[in-house]
């Protein structure tokens, strides 16, 4: 059985830089939010087999600016199972398209001390409602 982590595409790296930059967002500011360094997102933005959390967190981004306080915070573990609920996904799916197991997924969920790009990962998902 095929599975979405299976069959996306990753976002390309010149992708990637357009939508960040349409964005406003620069690897600095990129690299502070995300709690990395700037070669560690250049690294992210130039690995084709990247994780798929991170284009999900990249597809966020594009939506907001870096000047978009508010969507900085952390999501409380309520305020994920309520998005990620809110957008018709279940953590078997989550864990599937990331290329994780589920009690990973879970695991990433209620720790409220999560990397952020795990955050903006959430924020990102594509809805599966009609």
């Amino acid at each position: 059985m095929s599975t979405q982590h299976s069959t996306r595409t990753a976002l390309s790296s010149s992708l990637i830089k357009t939508l960040l930059a349409t964005a406003g967002w620069t690897k600095k500011r990129l690299a502070a939010r995300w709690e990395l360094t700037e070669r560690r997102i250049n690294q992210i933005i130039a690995d084709k087999d990247r994780p798929c959390y991170y284009d999900e967190a990249f597809l966020f981004l594009k939506e907001t600016t870096s000047q978009d306080t508010h969507q900085q915070e952390t999501l409380s573990v309520q305020a994920i199972k309520e998005l990620i609920k809110g957008k018709g996904w279940q953590g078997k799916q989550i864990a599937q398209r990331w290329g994780m197991t589920e009690r990973r997924i879970s695991q990433i969920v209620t720790n409220p001390e999560r990397a952020p790009y795990y955050n903006d990962g959430f924020r990102g998902l594509p809805s599966q409602q009609p």
